[in-house]
């Protein structure tokens, strides 16, 4: 297999922490960060971005979560692969992003492609990588990337949601030492030989909580995974809902009951209509979901749905399209910033650019020249003047297009 996976950040001084796993599960430490000698700022503003480390297999915490997420969902990276096997792939994407992936066991993980995408948000390549597979999409969450079958992906965000409400809704009804358990985070994660009841009930247990009724979880090998920093019912929907099954918290009985999903999977929500299209806002939601039940007033609309689908309504109601595309801007379009120690070899500028997400083709016979040092001091420049600028004292013509740079060698005069 081969991949080749590059991202766009800046090199900042970064920190990590390891947190306190659930009692009894495996937490094993993160990798040592890369450095390098290069600082290169990528498009008009710096955006501080955390480096990157390496995350073992099976280590225990070291993923980005909450606005980390946000933020590492939004550099722009490009994938380039042939052959590989979905499984190995996303794994590879995980350490490489620092980005929990989880794969549902509803989906086939032997599956092959091959993607060459370009410069493009993660969260576009993601979901890019995901319409290779058949019946696959992605739902991102605030802790991780689930990648499943494509009705139950636009369903586990909501599902998630109202486990939270129904946990805080609770919270009186336990002590406080109990609620605290409950809630308390940790890492999660289990070897090739776990089977997930076990998992559950071990999940369970260390909360103090009985579970009626385990054998309701058919009996399944799961590849060796590790989870983000996630409290126990947020990791049992994630568990469960592979299976179509829920987890049914009980204060009274200080037990969780394993169920069905529910039917219905849904919020209800209240939108505001901008005065501006309130004559033509019902029609518009109307066309675009037949069916749709809802309660319309006069300045709001209230409807039950998924939280993807309230996220659409709200784009529709500010007038955006809710298909517009998420793919980042042309490479042509942006400025560059190149800072160097003296004495770098334009190779290790070349190699950070791959790193960053720039991808620059050349034939192998100008492999011997790129040994050469950099000169040039870059600052502030557009990306076609940034690389004539940055590869003049080569023979080449330099051409930039929307996600690439090519340098063709000059036919001898």
């Amino acid at each position: 297999m081969d991949v080749r996976c590059r991202k766009e950040s800046g090199f900042l001084i970064c920190s990590s922490a390891i947190p306190t796993g659930f009692p009894g599960l495996a937490r094993r430490p993160i990798g040592n960060m890369r450095r390098s000698p290069l600082v290169i700022l990528i498009a008009c503003a710096t955006v501080l971005l955390p480096c990157s480390v390496d995350v073992a297999r099976g280590a225990g915490g070291g993923f980005h979560q909450g606005r980390q997420l946000a933020e590492q969902l939004q550099v722009r990276r490009a994938l380039d692969t042939e052959g590989a096997v979905l499984r190995d792939l996303l794994d590879q994407l995980q350490v490489d992003y620092q980005i929990c992936i989880l794969l549902d066991r509803r989906i086939d993980p032997s599956t092959q492609l091959s993607c060459r995408i370009p410069l493009v948000e993660t969260a576009e390549l993601l979901r890019r990588v995901a319409d290779e597979v058949p019946d696959c999409s992605v739902s991102i969450l605030d802790a991780l990337v689930y990648f499943g079958p494509r009705a139950e992906a636009r369903q586990l965000r909501t599902l998630i949601e109202l486990q939270r409400r129904h946990v805080r809704e609770m919270r009186t009804e336990f002590a406080m030492e109990d609620y605290a358990l409950l809630t308390a985070e940790g890492a999660v994660g289990w070897n090739d030989v776990a089977a997930p009841r076990d998992v559950i009930l071990q999940l369970f247990n260390d909360a103090g909580l009985q579970t009626p009724h385990p054998d309701r979880v058919p009996r399944d090998l799961w590849h060796p995974k590790q989870l983000p920093v996630l409290n126990v019912m947020d990791v049992a929907t994630l568990l469960l809902f592979q299976f179509e099954l829920s987890p049914q918290l009980s204060a009274e009985t200080h037990s969780v009951h394993i169920v069905p999903l529910p039917k219905k999977i849904e919020l209800e929500r209240r939108h505001t209509i901008p005065k501006t299209i309130r004559k033509t806002a019902k029609s518009l939601i109307e066309q675009r979901y037949p069916g749709l039940t809802a309660q319309w007033t006069r300045t709001s609309v209230q409807i039950s749905g998924t939280l993807e689908l309230h996220a659409e309504i709200e784009l529709l109601l500010a007038g955006e399209s809710p298909d517009a595309a998420t793919a980042g801007s042309s490479l042509k379009q942006r400025t560059l910033t190149l800072r160097l120690q003296p004495g770098v070899a334009l190779r290790q500028v070349v190699t950070h650019l791959h790193e960053s997400g720039i991808s620059i083709r050349y034939d192998a016979v100008l492999e011997p020249m790129l040994d050469a040092v950099v000169k040039a001091e870059l600052a502030n420049l557009p990306a076609e003047d940034f690389f004539r600028t940055l590869f003049a004292e080569l023979p080449v013509d330099v051409e930039v297009t929307d996600d690439e740079v090519i340098l063709q060698l000059r036919d001898a005069p």
